[in-house]
């Protein structure tokens, strides 16, 4: 089995679980798997684990070593999203990448018969915020991409249209890997490596954040423990062509779960988010900035997440957002991320 991406994250997760359950020969990508300094990383997160993980170079951009990659196997777990360019200007920038990395990853996975790939989507790609009022989301609707979305939500629309697409006409002509998209909503939960990504600055804002407010946005929440074990039960369970939203019952607003960390945090002397920012300066932030411009416009919008298919499915067990949230601060605080004021 290969795991893309494995030093991010969500897919360190899903790493750490295949190579506990020991049913797979797990191999794991990263950009450089000659990078002295990301076997340091891995090593020191997987402990005794690395030594049963076997890392392979693999580019989302790269075609040929996608192949390398991917040839020889069962099945593809494929978290990892191509890096943004960071000289990306327009939309297309962020899009084209995204979807070009998946549409690789199936080709090379139909060309050497791989029996399944697990894709990680995002529930952005379901979040309708063009509708009115608040209302009820399954995984039959798709957001559209010309709607209120940013460049990253666009760019997870696109990824998985275009890939079903891509599914669909490789499976009109016969054999095709069966293939299944996991919607995570925000993860929250532990961190395995050190200088993992850009996650943990949204986590570290939670806990300690000097202006002790965030957006007032609603989202859904779930554990990156229960996300990462999705992905592994979805080899067996998950039906192909078919989605599966991964989030807690409850939406809420960053504000609540800065409250939940309030009640045990603060009186250590940290600056939990329990507030949120006021319209006008989301307003004027996102005149200047895209992500608080959505921000602003989707602000206290709730839309309720309806996850009963991956609950029946899958037998998904988000455990409670207190349990979730506490492990993330240890963690941050643990891994150096956040100080230790206790």
């Amino acid at each position: 089995m290969l795991i893309t991406g494995v030093s991010g994250h969500l897919a360190s997760w899903i790493c750490k679980l295949a190579l506990e359950e020991g049913k797979y020969q797990v191999y794991g990508s990263v950009r450089d798997a000659t990078d002295d300094k990301r076997q340091k990383q891995l090593k020191e997160g997987f402990g005794k684990l690395y030594d049963d993980l076997t890392l392979v170079s693999l580019d989302l951009m790269d075609k040929e070593s996608i192949e390398k990659a991917v040839e020889g196997m069962d099945y593809v777990i494929s978290p990892a999203s191509p890096l943004f360019p960071k000289d990306a200007k327009t939309e297309d920038d962020f899009v084209r990448p995204a979807v070009e990395g998946y549409i690789n990853i199936l080709e090379a996975a139909h060309k050497f018969n791989v029996k399944k790939i697990i894709y990680t989507g995002s529930v952005g790609s379901v979040l309708d915020y063009t509708k009115k009022g608040e209302y009820d989301c399954d995984e039959t609707q798709f957001a559209p991409e010309d709607g209120i979305v940013y460049s990253y939500t666009k760019s997870k629309i696109m990824q998985e249209k275009e890939t079903w697409k891509a599914y669909k006409k490789l499976a009109d002509k016969g054999k095709c890997p069966e293939v299944v998209f996991i919607l995570p909503a925000m993860m929250a939960g532990p961190i395995i490596l050190k200088d993992t990504d850009s996650v943990v600055n949204m986590l570290k804002m939670l806990l300690h954040n000097k202006y002790g407010a965030m957006p007032p946005y609603y989202g859904g929440l779930c554990d990156v423990r229960e996300s990462a074990r999705m992905h592994i039960v979805a080899l067996d369970k998950g039906r192909t062509g078919e989605r599966y939203i991964i989030s807690g019952d409850e939406t809420v607003k960053f504000s609540d779960l800065g409250k939940i960390l309030a009640k045990k945090y603060k009186k250590y002397g940290y600056k939990c988010t329990e507030k949120d920012v006021g319209c006008f300066g989301l307003w004027l932030f996102g005149l200047f900035d895209p992500f608080t411009k959505y921000m602003y416009k989707t602000r206290n919008r709730k839309i309720n997440l309806v996850c009963t298919k991956a609950e029946k499915e899958l037998g998904m067990k988000i455990p409670p957002y207190e349990e979730t949230l506490t492990d993330m601060a240890e963690s941050l605080i643990e891994r150096g991320y956040v100080e230790d004021l206790r």
